[in-house]
């Protein structure tokens, strides 16, 4: 019988390569190069199973870039970590139900996480088409809206902000794109609409907790603090700017490299 690794691998090849996706080389998972500078992906990500003798799995799509490397080793975490999970793109499942789970398998349903059996290859199989038509239905149309730096600079804010801090570090992350498309945002909106989505709703409107200023304390130091200030020290340094351009170029190379070890 077929590992799972291979059934999720041979689906996803099959559903998604009307999209322009192929297996990258050494990875469960499947991408693209869109404008030659992007690299759209989505990649199997294993979880713990609730419910005993069954295994668990949903997917995480991303976005790297030719700049987004500063070395040609790549692991399967290093796409985990800076990618998107579907419960964060897809609409909640039977909202009712959050607060009051049948069973751990509900749970996982609702987490947009797959449930198969290991030792079934039709479960298997019906397993990865699910999660395949869930990234089809919600993945694609955002992947699809990212075609140049720019869009996935604006993608990172809304998504995956961390990848742009401590832009003045020079940092093994994708803060230098800032400096790249010439951005001057100074974070507020995407801080506001943060603290309204975060703040509000676990405190429901009460600013007047400490624990609401110290959580609204840390979201404006990540967001205006490591995020604009730091892109902003660049701007202001001659030497630091000059810098952020010699690693842009070194990292375009080593990018350039890791597409094609991928295959693309």
């Amino acid at each position: 019988m077929a590992a799972f690794n291979s059934v999720f691998n041979k689906c996803f090849k099959e559903e998604l390569s009307q999209y322009g996706f192929r297996k990258l080389k050494g990875l469960d998972a499947v991408g693209r190069v869109v404008g030659k500078e992007l690299m759209q992906y989505i990649i199997l990500y294993p979880r713990s199973s609730l419910v005993r003798g069954r295994k668990t799995f949903t997917a995480v799509f991303g976005i790297c870039t030719v700049y987004s490397f500063s070395s040609a080793d790549i692991w399967k975490y290093d796409l985990i970590n800076r990618g998107v999970r579907l419960i964060e793109v897809a609409p909640k499942r039977e909202p009712e139900k959050e607060s009051c789970y049948k069973d751990p398998a509900e749970l996982q349903w609702l987490l947009y996480e797959y449930l198969y059996d290991p030792k079934d290859q039709d479960s298997m199989a019906t397993a990865a088409a699910e999660c395949a038509g869930c990234i089809k239905q919600y993945a694609l149309p955002v992947l699809d809206g990212i075609t140049d730096i720019r869009a996935y600079v604006g993608f990172c804010k809304e998504h995956t902000s961390h990848l742009l801090r401590f832009a003045d570090t020079m940092p093994d992350n994708d803060a230098l794109l800032l400096i790249l498309t010439d951005d001057h945002d100074d974070m507020m909106q995407i801080f506001e609409k943060n603290c309204k989505a975060i703040l509000e709703q676990s405190y429901q409107g009460d600013s007047s907790s400490s624990d609401y200023k110290r959580n609204e304390e840390l979201l404006y130091d990540a967001f205006i603090v490591q995020t604009a200030k730091a892109r902003d020290k660049i701007y202001d340094d001659p030497e630091l700017y000059k810098k952020a351009f010699e690693t842009l170029g070194s990292r375009k190379l080593i990018g350039q490299a890791v597409f094609k070890k991928l295959g693309l």
